[in-house]
């Protein structure tokens, strides 16, 4: 059976001496990881954290949202990341999506704004880029910043220009069977340099270590913490995995890419599964995306046929842990036909060039 995902571990040749060097937390190596991220995305500054949530959680940390606040986001998403909107104890509105793209839907985002509105999250569902400038333009009308969850989307582009930069943060993961992978490391980005010097703060606890420590390395009786932080910083061997993962990232990418165009080949024509496209955007493939007329028949179908196939995700907003209810009409519609097919880096030409429907 040909996985839908699959770790990839970079060759790490100085790994075992890291390991036993004493020098595990926060340091050059995640520092030079956040450097490449920097060039990657043309951005001048980028925190690398321990986890996707706790980049999540200190982003809203960071904006200041708590309590009575509410975030707009698609419901079309992983746990990993809806679930960490709730941790500062804001409420999840969820707003419908376009049932051939899975992504969210501008109008109807629109329409569930509110006084308490403090957050807008678009994601790229499965790898399928999100409409950037229609969510961008109904923050801007509305003095509402704009996150862009990039669980499932990096490496992909929008109109040219790279996922991860194109909002007014980003939270970006580098889990397990994300490229690059980095131990279930995560970043996160702002583009106001403020916001961004404050986020280092919040993911050290709040403390600022210039004024820290006296000059003997003793804690400081005259300064005092007044920023409510977390501890979120990454360690130096996701920084190093991290480091050695992005140096191989261009090529797995262009693997999965090539892996796209022959399922495109196998599905020109189809009238029982159509390739999902979005136009002006570039999708990192990290699965093939489709929409089955027949969904429980063609993941029989491609079972038979050796590929392990999924929905890959169930609509957040069913989840009784967010207290909402209502109905999404076109969330109905794409989860009902939606499935990713494999296309990493570890399928090979010979499985997919000689495929059958």
């Amino acid at each position: 059976m040909i996985p839908l995902f699959k770790p990839h571990m970079p060759s790490c040749p100085d790994l075992q001496d890291l390991l036993h060097s004493g020098r595990l937390a926060y340091g050059k190596y995640a520092k030079e990881f956040e450097s490449g991220l920097c060039e990657m995305l043309g951005v001048n500054d980028i925190m690398g954290v321990s986890s996707f949530g706790a980049a999540i959680t200190a982003a809203l940390i960071t904006l200041g949202i708590g309590a009575g606040d509410e975030i707009i986001a698609s419901p079309m998403s992983c746990l990993v990341s809806t679930q960490p909107l709730i941790s500062t104890g804001a409420k999840v509105v969820w707003a419908d999506v376009d049932p051939a793209l899975g992504i969210l839907c501008p109008n109807d985002v629109r329409s569930k704004i509110t006084s308490h509105t403090k957050l807008i999250v678009v994601n790229h569902f499965c790898g399928i880029v999100g409409d950037i400038n229609g969510i961008l333009e109904v923050g801007r009308a509305h003095g509402i910043p704009v996150a862009e969850d990039v669980l499932e989307g990096f490496g992909g582009k929008y109109y040219d220009n790279p996922i991860g930069s194109l909002c007014d943060l980003s939270w970006i993961s580098f889990g397990y069977v994300r490229q690059p992978q980095a131990l279930d490391a995560a970043a996160c980005w702002f583009a106001d340099e403020v916001l961004s010097k404050k986020l280092r703060l919040v993911c050290d606890l709040g403390i600022d270590r210039a004024r820290f420590r006296t000059s003997s390395g003793e804690i400081n009786p005259l300064y005092s913490v007044d920023q409510r932080g977390i501890s979120a910083a990454m360690g130096e061997v996701q920084g190093y995995i991290g480091i050695h993962s992005l140096r191989e990232f261009d090529e797995l990418l262009t693997q999965q890419k090539n892996n796209a165009k022959y399922w495109d080949i196998l599905f020109e024509g189809s009238a029982d599964i159509n390739s999902i496209i979005n136009a002006g955007t570039d999708f990192c493939y990290w699965v093939y995306p489709v929409l089955a007329n027949d969904k429980s028949g063609a993941i029989l179908h491609f079972d038979s046929l050796g590929y392990a196939v999924s929905g890959v995700h169930t609509s957040n907003h069913e989840y009784k842990v967010f207290g909402w209810e209502g109905k999404l009409v076109g969330v109905d519609e794409f989860q009902s036909r939606f499935l990713a097919l494999p296309c990493g880096w570890w399928v090979n030409e010979s499985e997919l060039s000689g495929g059958k429907l």
